[in-house]
C-alpha cells in the first residue's frame, strides 16, 4: 500500500473512531468509499461489489459508488435505518496536488434527513422515538422535527408492546437509556443507547420549561431528543410548542395490535396490503400524514358531518377536479419551512414555497364559493392571503410564469425568509388545513371509485351490514369474485360463535366486519350494499398467533395479555373480534378460557363479540345463554373428491370433518393415514 493509501486509511480510522454507530462515506477522487466492516455489511444491501486493500498486514474490505450517485445511495441507506457521516475532500493550499485534507461535511440520520431535499427519501413522518419508564408503564415520545409534530404514547414495558408502537408509527430512530430493561434492537430501526452521563437533569428543566403539561419523566424524554440532535447537528432549528399526550379521551379505543391485526396501517412488512394504502389517494404529503394519523388515532367525531362533506364532494365532480388541480401544485409546507429556516435558502425551495402559497389561496377561493368549511376556511383564507400579499410585494407571482428561470436576488430571498420565520405558526395552520382538505378529497375519491355506500348513523346499538366484503382483499384480487356476507347484531343477538375448517373464511370475515365498522367510525363510505351503525367506543381484536420469543412469552401468554386488554376496555358500545382463542393451549385449557371470556364479554360487559373457534364444544353455549348464536362457513367435498369452499356464512355449527382432504392438498401422502398409531413392544423398548 502506497504512502497516499496509508494516509487515506489513517484519516478514515480517525473519523470512524468518533462515529462507531454510523456508516462513513469517504470521498476518494470521483467515488465515495465504504471501508472495513462497514463495507462487508453495506455491500449486499446496496448491491455493490466488494474489493479489498492491504494495510499493516491485513486486508481491508472496501466498496463504493460514484459521487454523482450520492443521493440515491444515501436515501437507500437511510431507508434501511443507517446514520451516515459524509467525508469530503479539498486540496490544501501550498501543498502538492496529491495531498488532500478530508473533513466531515454532513451527518445525516433517518430522522434528520429532510434538511437536504436530495436525501429526503419519504413523504411519511420521520419520527425520533425517545423511550423511558413512567411509573409502571413505558412512555414513548415521538417527535418529527421536520414537521414540528410530537406526541407521547404509553404501553406495557415489554418488547412486544414497544415494537408494535415503533412499527406502527414507523420510527426512524430510537433513543433509549443504557439501563432500560428491554432489548429492542432490530434491523431497519436505528437504536441509539444513551448513557446517563449524557443527560443533565438541571439543564433539562431549565431548557424545556416552555413545553407545557409535562411531568419530570416526560421532560427527560424530550431532553434525550434535544441532546441527541445537539450532538448530531447543533445548528438545527425546529419548533415544538406542545406535546400531545395520547390517552384514550375523545378517541375510539383501538389498541396497536388491532390496527396491525386488521391491516389498518403498516407494520413495515405488509405496507401495500393495508387500509391506509387503499385509502391513500392524497395529493400532498400533509394529506398523507393526516390520513395516517386519522387511521392510527381515530377520534370521536361528528360522523355525519364528515359524511355530508364526502357526499357533497362525490356529487360535485367539477369541484373534485378543481381541488385536485390545486393540491397537485402544493408541496410539503412543513418540510419546506424546516429547510428554509435551517440552511442557506435556495431558489428551488423558494419557488416551491411561493407556488404552494399561491395554490393554497386558489384552493381556499374555490371552497369559499362552495361555502364549505366556513369557520376553518375564513381563518385559513385570512392567513394565506396575508402571507401571499407580503411575498407578492417583494416578488410578483403569476401561475403562468416560468419561475424556474426567474432570478431571485439575495436581498429578496432574505426578505422572504424573514416573512416565513415571522409567520411559521400561521403557515403551519394553512398546512394543517390543506391536509384536512386533501384527506377528505382522498376519502371521497376512494368512496366513489369503489362504489362504496354511506353508512347510516343511528342512535341504538344495532349494527347492520348487508352484503359486506373485505375492501383490501377485493383490491388485491380484483379479478376474483368476492363472496359477500351479512353481519346483523342487536341486543337479542350480540355474540356470534363461528366454526368451520381452516381456509373456509372465518378470519377474513372477522377482519371484514372489523374494517367496515372502523371505516364507518372515521366518517368514510363503506364496502357493502347497506349499513346501519351507532357510535362505537372501542374495536378490540385478538387475531393471529404471535410467539414473542424475545420476551420468553408463548402464543397463549400473548393471547391472554390481549384478552385482558379486552376485558378492561370492552363495554356495551364495543366490538370484540376473537380468532381461535386457545390455539396455544391444551384442549381443556382452551375450552375453559374460551368459555370464560365469551360469558364475561356477553353477559357482563354486554359487548358485541365475533369469535371463531376450532373447539366445537364452545358452541354448546347457544341455547344456554340468550343472545349467543352459532354460525359456520361450510366446506364440501364434491363428487370428484376435491374440496370446495362456499365462503358463505350460515347459521348452525360446522359438522363434517375434512381433515384428510386438507392434508392431501397440503401434500401429506395417503400411506401416512394407514400407518399403525400404536407402538409395538420393540418400539417401546427402544
Amino acid at each position: 500500500m502506497s504512502e497516499k493509501e496509508l494516509d487515506i486509511i489513517s484519516q478514515y480510522n480517525e473519523v470512524k473512531r468518533a462515529n462507531m454507530d454510523k456508516i462513513v462515506l469517504f470521498k476518494i477522487g470521483a467515488f465515495y468509499e465504504i471501508i472495513g466492516n462497514d463495507a462487508i455489511k453495506i455491500a449486499p444491501i446496496l448491491n455493490l461489489k466488494e474489493t479489498s486493500k492491504k494495510y499493516r498486514g491485513q486486508m481491508f474490505p472496501m466498496c463504493g459508488f460514484p459521487v454523482g450517485a450520492q443521493s440515491e445511495y444515501v436515501r437507500r441507506l437511510l431507508e434501511n435505518g443507517f446514520s451516515i457521516v459524509i467525508v469530503n475532500e479539498k486540496e490544501i493550499s501550498g501543498k502538492v496536488k496529491q495531498k488532500r485534507e478530508r473533513f466531515v461535511s454532513d451527518i445525516v440520520t433517518p430522522s434528520i434527513s429532510h434538511l437536504q431535499e436530495e436525501f429526503s427519501y419519504s413523504q411519511n413522518s420521520s419520527y425520533i422515538a425517545s423511550i423511558g419508564m413512567l411509573n409502571k408503564n413505558a412512555a414513548i415520545l415521538f417527535i418529527d422535527i421536520s414537521v414540528g409534530e410530537s406526541f407521547i404514547e404509553y404501553c406495557l414495558p415489554n418488547r412486544d408492546s414497544l415494537m408494535k408502537k415503533l412499527f406502527l408509527y414507523e420510527a426512524k430512530e430510537v433513543l433509549i437509556k443504557d439501563d432500560f430493561p428491554v432489548n429492542i434492537d432490530i434491523f431497519g430501526i436505528n437504536v441509539i443507547r444513551i448513557s446517563n452521563s449524557m443527560i443533565c437533569e438541571n439543564d433539562c428543566i431549565q431548557n424545556i420549561n416552555g413545553v407545557q403539561n409535562l411531568t419530570h419523566s416526560e421532560k427527560m424524554l424530550f431532553w434525550q431528543v434535544l441532546c441527541y440532535i445537539e450532538n448530531i447537528n447543533p445548528d438545527v432549528k425546529f419548533s415544538i410548542n406542545s406535546i400531545e399526550k395520547r390517552y384514550n379521551h375523545n378517541q375510539i379505543y383501538i389498541p396497536t395490535s388491532t390496527i396491525l391485526n386488521l391491516n389498518i396501517a403498516s407494520d413495515k412488512i405488509r405496507n401495500n396490503n393495508t387500509l391506509f394504502y387503499l385509502l391513500n389517494k392524497t395529493l400532498t404529503p400533509m394529506g398523507a400524514r393526516m390520513l395516517k394519523s386519522i387511521l392510527t388515532q381515530p377520534k370521536q367525531i361528528n360522523i355525519n358531518e364528515r359524511l355530508d362533506i364526502i357526499e357533497y364532494l362525490i356529487r360535485k365532480e367539477d369541484l373534485m377536479n378543481d381541488i385536485a388541480q390545486n393540491l397537485r401544485n402544493i408541496y410539503d409546507f412543513d418540510r419546506l419551512i424546516f429547510r428554509l429556516i435551517n440552511k442557506t435558502p435556495n431558489k428551488n425551495d423558494f419557488i416551491k414555497f411561493i407556488q404552494s402559497i399561491y395554490h393554497s389561496v386558489e384552493l381556499i377561493n374555490v371552497l369559499l364559493l362552495e361555502r364549505l368549511f366556513i369557520s376553518e376556511i375564513n381563518i385559513a383564507s385570512s392567513y394565506g392571503k396575508q402571507i401571499f400579499q407580503e411575498i407578492s410585494s417583494i416578488i410578483p407571482y403569476s401561475d403562468n410564469i416560468e419561475f424556474q428561470d426567474y432570478d431571485i436576488p439575495l436581498d429578496k430571498i432574505k426578505a422572504i425568509s424573514d416573512i416565513i420565520r415571522d409567520n411559521i405558526v400561521l403557515i403551519k395552520k394553512i398546512s394543517n388545513f390543506i391536509g384536512v382538505i386533501d384527506t377528505l378529497y382522498s376519502l371521497s375519491f376512494c368512496s366513489k371509485e369503489n362504489n362504496w355506500v354511506r353508512p347510516q348513523i343511528i342512535e341504538n346499538d344495532e349494527i347492520y351490514i348487508k352484503n359486506g366484503y373485505h375492501p383490501i382483499y377485493k383490491s388485491l384480487f380484483s379479478d376474483t369474485k368476492v363472496v359477500e356476507n351479512d353481519y346483523i347484531s342487536d341486543k337479542k343477538n350480540r355474540t356470534f360463535i363461528i366454526t368451520g375448517t381452516n381456509m373456509s373464511g372465518k378470519s377474513l370475515y372477522l377482519k371484514q366486519v372489523g374494517l367496515i365498522c372502523f371505516m364507518s367510525q372515521i366518517g368514510c363510505y363503506v364496502p357493502c350494499s347497506e349499513m346501519k351503525i351507532g357510535k362505537l367506543s372501542a374495536i378490540i381484536s385478538r387475531i393471529g398467533g404471535f410467539d414473542a420469543m424475545e420476551d420468553g412469552k408463548s402464543t397463549f401468554y400473548v393471547e391472554l395479555e390481549e384478552i385482558a386488554d379486552m376485558i378492561y376496555h370492552a363495554d356495551d358500545n364495543s366490538l370484540c373480534l376473537i380468532d381461535e382463542l386457545g390455539r396455544g393451549a391444551s384442549f381443556e385449557d382452551g375450552l375453559e378460557i374460551s368459555t370464560k371470556v365469551l360469558v364475561h364479554l356477553h353477559k357482563y360487559a354486554k359487548t358485541r363479540v365475533l369469535c371463531s373457534s376450532h373447539i366445537y364444544q364452545i358452541t354448546e353455549l347457544e341455547g344456554k345463554i340468550s343472545g349467543i348464536t352459532n354460525y359456520h362457513f361450510k366446506a364440501n367435498i364434491n363428487i370428484h373428491g376435491t374440496l370446495e369452499f362456499t365462503y358463505l356464512l350460515e347459521k348452525g355449527t360446522a359438522k363434517q370433518s375434512i381433515l384428510k382432504e386438507i392434508a392431501r392438498i397440503a401434500g401429506i401422502p395417503e400411506f401416512f393415514w394407514n400407518q399403525d398409531n400404536i407402538a409395538d413392544n420393540e418400539d417401546m423398548k427402544s
